[in-house]
């Protein structure tokens, strides 16, 4: 069972021969990451660590894409800020290596910041390649604090490619965004990147996966992953792993089974920060390699068309020195599922780590427009492994959208950060999700809900976060559309001191089509963030006024 992963940009010396490799590749494939935020103005750009994407610039069309489609765009943003610095109650957030450390006095600062985005966009669907690639350059001005001047390019990318039909595929993700590095510091009411709290982090997966059907009696694979991520507030990591299986085939009528084989080594040996301490409290910096082996089978026996018995068992080794002892025994799990013709749900009863705790997936289709996911489980991982497993785990929607392991895709899958508070260590990780999406007529609205709670077992840390995101867009006539997205973070850090932060990010704004292919936005954004930590209170309004043309 593999860890779970992210996405990532770092350093440039290792991380160049793989993007190399992977930017081409994906190229031949590439898409339009259309939703990836659901603000008026839509464009890629820094956003709070809110992961349950509710949001988006340019709206998914419905139909769906077939063959090469290339769209390009481009947009001219005016945004006026009472709060250009992010400057909290008690002062400016003074940082280190992008953490929060303390606050010194200092006023706000007003600011006009002129922001261009150009966006490509290209998705491939075809009989031996399914890609995407979206790239989104920006530049913003600030026309006071022209320190904070910058500019930055956000780019996602995957790419499924047959080189031997049912035999060789080969796969390649990449994702380079500008993300929050903690929830605890520095936040902007707009999403704009910023050089306080936030890092580019670079992740890159390539996986050939060789196929082999014997007859209808099953289907064997063996598959290698390599994988890089980086951003410099976290040590770069290179992850390879290997994985055999064999499944069951046509033959097997009620019993589905898959049997596999699997070894990850995770390298922390690159380039890692210097010590970061946040509030008082140092997080830890040591480099942690990870080794983990696991052999499983997993069964389902159908009982009738709905009702189906599920297990698994096998052995699992897991070496981490940042772990109090290492894992090492046997796995299990027992469950049932049950599979409607609108309705699907796995619930299981695990032993792992030690331990045990319940999971559950799930889908539901309340009606054709409108869907209910949830899932919740529990593994023992490390920031660098989720970067990577949320990379590799992208695929592209019929329509030419992005989505990871059945999930909206999201470069940093905690709402905490990149970098919490767990630094370099392998922590127990109990997460949960609920996503609801639909369509009414002419509203669309989406609601999403997690909670996070991550706990080092030597490192003395232990945070939950929960985060809720909720959006609403409706047309208002043929030309005009409405749009509303509220974010909510509450980070709750028990060890090793008590910090508790309650983070608000509203926004309210109008499209308005003034031609074909251009539109203007008009865009409110409100931030507030309320903080046990004394003088570490932000607020922040924003107006942005925005002109977007595709072409």
């Amino acid at each position: 069972m593999p860890f779970e992963r992210e996405t990532a940009r770092g350093g440039v010396r290792r991380k160049t021969c793989l993007a190399a490799l992977i930017l081409p590749a994906t190229l031949l494939a590439a898409s339009i990451a259309w939703a990836q935020d659901v603000v008026v103005t839509g464009e890629a750009t820094a956003r709070a660590p809110a992961t349950i994407e509710a949001a988006g610039g340019e709206a998914t069309p419905d139909t769906e894409v077939r063959g090469l489609e290339v769209r390009t765009s481009a947009a001219l943003e005016e945004i006026v800020t009472d709060n250009a610095r992010s400057v909290a109650s008690g002062g400016q957030i003074v940082t280190v290596n992008g953490i929060a450390v303390a606050t010194t006095p200092q006023a706000k600062s007003a600011d006009v910041i002129t922001r261009v985005t150009p966006s490509l966009s290209i998705v491939n669907r075809s009989s031996r390649t399914e890609g995407a690639l979206t790239i989104a350059p920006s530049l913003e001005r600030y026309a006071v604090n022209h320190d904070l001047d910058r500019f930055d390019t956000a780019v996602t990318g995957t790419n499924l490619y047959t080189l031997w039909h049912e035999h060789l595929a080969v796969a390649t993700s990449a994702s380079i965004s500008r993300q929050v590095v903690t929830s605890q510091g520095v936040l902007t009411a707009d999403g704009r990147a910023t050089s306080t709290n936030q890092a580019t982090l670079r992740t890159f997966t390539v996986t050939p996966t060789f196929t082999q059907n014997f007859h209808n009696f099953a289907t064997g694979t063996v598959a290698a992953q390599v994988a890089e991520t980086s951003s410099g507030v976290l040590s770069d990591a290179t992850q390879t792993q290997i994985t055999a299986a064999l499944a069951s085939g046509s033959d097997w009528a009620r019993f589905v089974w898959n049997a596999s084989l699997q070894a990850t080594d995770v390298d922390q040996s690159g380039r890692s920060q210097g010590s970061q301490i946040v509030n008082g409290v140092t997080i830890p910096t040591g480099t942690a390699n990870s080794t983990q082996r696991t052999a499983s089978l997993v069964g389902k026996y159908a009982l009738d068309r709905t009702f189906a018995v599920l297990s698994s068992f096998g052995y699992e080794t897991l070496d981490n020195p940042t772990l109090a002892s290492n894992k090492s025994g046997p796995i299990a799990s027992i469950g049932i599922g049950i599979t409607g013709t609108r309705s699907r749900l796995n619930l299981a009863y695990n032993y792992r780590y030690g331990g045990r705790f319940i999971s559950t997936d799930g889908s539901y289709d309340i009606t054709k427009r409108v869907q209910v996911k949830l899932s919740y489980n529990e593994t023992i991982t490390t920031s660098q492994q989720q970067a990577i497993g949320n990379v590799g785990g992208l695929s592209v929607t019929p329509q030419g959208g992005f989505t990871s392991n059945g999930q909206p895709f999201t470069p940093v899958t905690s709402p905490s950060g990149i970098n919490g508070g767990v630094g370099n260590a392998a922590f127990h990780d109990q997460r949960g999700q609920l996503t609801v999406t639909g369509a009414f007529d002419r509203n669309s609205v989406s609601f999403g809900a997690q909670t996070d709670t991550q706990t080092t077992e030597t490192t003395g840390f232990k945070s939950t976060t929960i985060a809720l995101v909720a959006t609403f867009a409706r047309e208002l006539t043929t030309v005009t559309t409405f749009n509303a997205a509220f974010n909510y973070i509450r980070t709750d850090q028990l060890l090793p001191i008590s910090i508790l932060d309650d983070s608000y990010d509203t926004s309210l704004g109008l499209a308005y089509l003034l031609g074909r292919g251009l539109t203007a936005t008009a865009t409110y954004s409100l931030l507030y963030r309320q903080s046990s930590a004394p003088g570490q209170n932000i607020t922040e309004n924003a107006l942005t006024l925005g002109l977007r043309k595709s072409f």
